[in-house]
């Protein structure tokens, strides 16, 4: 993943107002990423550093203005449309990853999944029972669904010889799943 642009500058995050007014969100020198919102942008949630450690973070701000800075580091994280839950890959010390739920009232964490495999881009229902997520295997790549309290994964798409899955993103009732596929021309 390249996380700086070609030009050396670093990624900040702008919110466009009511399809007219933009608005800079952030201003600092670290690459400010992934980022995601309830369906009335009244609280954001977006991949940093800690200015002080430098080490992958998940931020959390609410129309309140609170703001969190998620304990753990976590990467790519995605608010589900009512800003209840929000749910992120975290890579354990045996290279392993999960993705995790953090309950946003109940300030709680909960663990989905766990693989060998790359997780990326999660994305959870409203009610925060459901993540789908890319699974980046050796081979191929899948999206997924887990459920919580159910043991068994379901796969909802693969990837076919030569193309790629990207962004997978659940409705906020989890009937309707999104995601780009890439074909790559190999003729050349």
């Amino acid at each position: 993943r390249k996380d700086t642009p070609a030009n050396g500058g670093d990624f900040e995050i702008f919110l466009l107002f009511a399809g007219t007014e933009v608005r800079q969100f952030t201003i600092n020198t670290t690459n400010d990423i992934d980022v995601s919102a309830n369906s009335d942008a009244s609280g954001l949630t977006w991949q940093g550093k800690n200015p002080t450690t430098n080490v992958d973070a998940v931020f959390v701000i609410a129309g309140t203005g609170s703001f969190l800075e998620v304990p753990e580091p976590q990467t790519q994280p995605s608010m589900s449309a009512n800003g209840q839950f929000i749910t992120m890959v975290r890579r354990l010390a045996d290279g392993r990853e999960r993705i995790m739920r953090f309950n946003r009232s109940a300030e709680t964490y909960t663990t989905f999944y766990t693989s060998t495999a790359d997780l990326e881009h999660p994305s959870i229902t409203d009610d925060g029972t459901r993540v789908a997520f890319l699974q980046n295997g050796s081979i191929s790549d899948s999206i997924s669904l887990k459920t919580l309290g159910v043991s068994s994964l379901t796969t909802l798409v693969s990837s076919i010889k030569f193309t790629s899955l990207e962004h997978p993103h659940l409705t906020r009732d989890g009937r309707w799943l999104t995601y780009t596929s890439e074909t790559i021309d190999v003729s050349n």
